[in-house]
């Protein structure tokens, strides 16, 4: 994870029923503790790291079985 530009040198506010107002400074977050950040509503200041996918082998076909003919 990493900080988006637009929020980079800058001061959130945020407001809270039991602590009141908390600033936080951008620039001092732990990138290392999104998940708390996340938790308490300022999961939108990260971007998310960019998924590689890789391609899965294809397996061998399995030859097809030979069928026996029924009698009767």
């Amino acid at each position: 994870m990493r900080i988006k530009d637009e929020y980079k040198g800058k001061t959130i506010v945020k407001y809270n029923s039991v602590l009141g107002e908390q600033k936080i400074i951008v620039d001092k977050l732990d990138v290392t503790r999104f998940s708390y950040y996340q938790s308490i509503g300022l999961g939108y200041i990260f971007e998310p790291e960019p998924i590689n996918y890789t391609g899965i082998d294809e397996e061998p076909k399995a030859e097809p079985r030979k069928r026996r003919k029924k009698n009767g």
